[in-house]
């Protein structure tokens, strides 16, 4: 009995925990300007972006393809951060002048629609951008009115 409340000792006593720390953040996704057509490819900037691999937007239930995701000047900035410790959801003071000219940018296909209003959402591995609403053209009915 001894040996066996010795060995459940030893197992529960050598278990480690592992917890993971999940970011989310509210995305920002800035609208481009302008008439916005069913088919074309736009940029918007906002952020925090991350990859184009876990990157999507939605219009309402409608994925657009993410072409790119860039993030111009942003190596001073994220050396920065990280050095103070900031978190990549939130705003850090101490390197305000560091991520000045950080800019962040996701290019994307806005999918086949017709015209109207749609709930626009952007993801990744930090979190989600609130929903939205854009308007789109459908460029046929637009050729149709000639």
């Amino acid at each position: 009995m001894f040996r066996v409340f010795c060995l459940a000792f030893l197992f529960l006593s050598c278990t480690t925990e592992t917890t993971t720390e999940l970011l989310t953040c509210e995305l920002e996704l800035n609208a481009p300007e302008g008439d916005l057509f069913a088919g074309e490819t736009t940029t918007v900037s906002g952020g925090p972006f991350t990859a184009i691999l876990d990157s999507s937007v939605r219009f309402d239930q409608n994925n657009a393809d993410v072409i790119s995701v860039d993030r111009a000047e942003c190596t001073l900035c994220d050396s920065c951060r990280e050095q103070a410790e900031c978190s990549t959801c939130d705003v850090c003071e101490t390197c305000e002048i560091a991520c000045e000219t950080c800019e962040e940018t996701m290019t994307f296909r806005i999918p086949d629609l017709s015209s109207g209003t749609y709930n626009v959402t952007a993801r990744n591995s930090y979190g989600m951008s609130a929903p939205t609403p854009w308007l789109i053209f459908d460029p046929v009915d637009d050729d149709d009115s000639e």
